[in-house]
């Protein structure tokens, strides 16, 4: 008689936790729908799901415990390529995506008024200006993440052109002067 108890509390546990992953299996193929790009701030993975519940995504605890587990989520712009995904898809994109990156050539001899015009454009501004003296910015390919501040791109296009003049100066004169 105890050994059909202690069989019958095996089966009853063993198909309490079926019917749990189940209903987690099923939970983690619903869809969500999102941008192609999104933002997340940097925090903990409770401080990011309560980010994205104020942004009307669907996510709960169980989407917490999926993402404990999964890893930490990235911060910053995040490119999940699609618009609809499964749970699981979504919650995985989290803890793996890259920023989306943008690639900007300035060509030699381009002026500034049109290369801010194609900041703008490529970096979904509307409108940039940096300050710079004509000629100052180093021709080059830059790959940019979308969605960074005009200040950044402003100061890192100021650092990385300043760089390359004080490097020249010093190569040819061997001395620097703005």
């Amino acid at each position: 008689m105890k050994q059909n108890n202690k069989i019958v509390k095996i089966i009853a546990f063993i198909e309490v936790l079926l019917v749990f992953t189940i209903f987690i299996l099923f939970y983690l193929t619903l869809k969500v729908k999102t941008n192609k790009v999104i933002h997340i701030p940097k925090g903990s993975v409770n401080y990011t799901i309560d980010i994205l519940q104020k942004s009307n995504f669907n996510v709960g605890a169980v989407d917490k415990m999926v993402l404990f587990l999964l890893g930490k989520p990235q911060a910053g712009w995040i490119d999940l390529k699609v618009n609809e995904l499964t749970k699981f898809d979504f919650l995985y994109k989290l803890t793996t995506s890259k920023a989306p990156i943008v690639k900007i050539m300035i060509v030699p001899g381009e002026t500034t008024y049109f290369i801010y015009k194609m900041l703008a454009k490529k970096l979904k501004f509307n409108y940039i200006n940096c300050g710079f003296d004509e000629g100052f910015l180093k021709p080059d390919t830059y790959h940019l993440p979308l969605g960074m501040s005009k200040e950044r791109v402003c100061e890192y296009l100021k650092r990385i052109s300043l760089y390359y003049h004080k490097k020249l100066s010093y190569k040819i004169f061997g001395d620097f002067e703005y």
